[in-house]
């Protein structure tokens, strides 16, 4: 089952995402940090994958769902605000997601 969860900055920026690599019997996603967009996103990735053990991971997202030429990276909390680089703050789970 897969999980959202609201992250918050110092700087007033929030995004509810996954926070890493999450799967589900209907898909599997990773977060992504978008320079460009200076936001977080959940990415859906492409089957085929199996599990979330620590090694190997599952495939690299492809782009940022705003645009394919941002400049992205893999996200994890806890991790920088995509926008002023302060940690982003872990808050309530929102979601589940089968």
């Amino acid at each position: 089952m897969g999980t959202r969860y609201t992250f918050t900055c110092q700087c007033g920026y929030r995004a509810t995402v996954a926070g890493d690599y999450d799967i589900s019997e209907e898909g599997a996603t990773a977060t992504i940090s978008c320079r460009t967009c200076k936001r977080l996103h959940d990415v859906a990735l492409m089957p085929p994958f199996t599990s979330l053990a620590p090694s190997p991971r599952p495939q690299l997202p492809t782009a940022c769902p705003k645009g394919r030429g941002h400049d992205w990276r893999l996200w994890a909390h806890p991790g920088p605000c995509p926008r002023c680089g302060a940690t982003m703050r872990l808050g309530e789970m929102l979601q589940l997601w089968d």
